[in-house]
């Protein structure tokens, strides 16, 4: 029976991404959102797919301000993708405001998570939040909320607070953070893996002492003349 992966901010770009390669990579999918309603950014999965997902794709609430509906929808679940994240831009009214989310939401998830006992979570972040002085940090701050970047610390924090305290061995994460993300084909070529090395071939005329203790000088004795 294949795994069960659910995708927290599923209706997102990011969530969306995480959905479909989960699919294609054989996991069952919980897509998690505030409604039990497959979002249109992912109903392309039924209709122009190839393959059938429709066994394998279940829409479920996972609502990050509600821990409650994390535990229900993490039942079962071996692997959590935290991809939901406060998007609106400034000045757009939302209640997906960074403290809701990028803190408080990342904190239920890794409770919820814990109270299940998932394998595995992955936490989507943001590259730099530990560093307010460089230019990634002063740009999402400038399009952004002006404390997400804040908000998204804390909820680091919070998760390394979390599982510290729980001490389930079995229970892991990880944090993602990426510099952006955009939709354009990807560049460049992918990291070789190494080439393991051969096993060296044994040398019948080798000497099986390689590193033999030097030999010890020889003793000189001095002869005393008795006079």
């Amino acid at each position: 029976m294949a795994e069960t992966v659910v995708i927290v901010g599923a209706a997102g770009g990011t969530g969306v991404k995480c959905v479909e390669q989960a699919l294609e990579a054989g996991y069952r999918v919980k897509a998690g959102r505030r409604e039990a309603v497959l979002p249109d950014s992912l109903k392309h999965l039924q209709e122009d797919s190839k393959e059938d997902f429709t066994g394998r794709l279940e829409p479920v609430v996972a609502d990050v301000r509600d821990v409650d509906t994390l535990r229900a929808a993490f039942a079962g679940a071996k692997y959590v993708i935290f991809a939901a994240a406060a998007s609106m831009r400034r000045g757009e009214k939302s209640a997906n405001d960074a403290a809701a989310v990028d803190r408080d939401g990342i904190i239920n998830t890794a409770r919820a998570a814990l109270d299940c006992d998932v394998s595995k979570v992955v936490f989507v972040s943001s590259a730099c939040i530990t560093s307010p002085d460089s230019g990634i940090y002063r740009m999402v701050g400038a399009m952004y909320p002006a404390d997400i970047m804040q908000m998204k610390l804390a909820g680091y924090e919070g998760v390394l607070e979390l599982y510290r305290e729980a001490n389930k061995p079995n229970c892991t994460y990880t944090f993602v953070r990426p510099g952006g993300l955009t939709d354009n084909a990807p560049v460049g070529e992918p990291c070789p893996k190494p080439k393991p090395k051969p096993n060296p071939k044994p040398n019948p005329n080798a000497n099986p002492n390689p590193n033999p203790r030097p030999p010890e000088p020889p003793r000189v004795h001095r002869r005393r003349d008795r006079r």
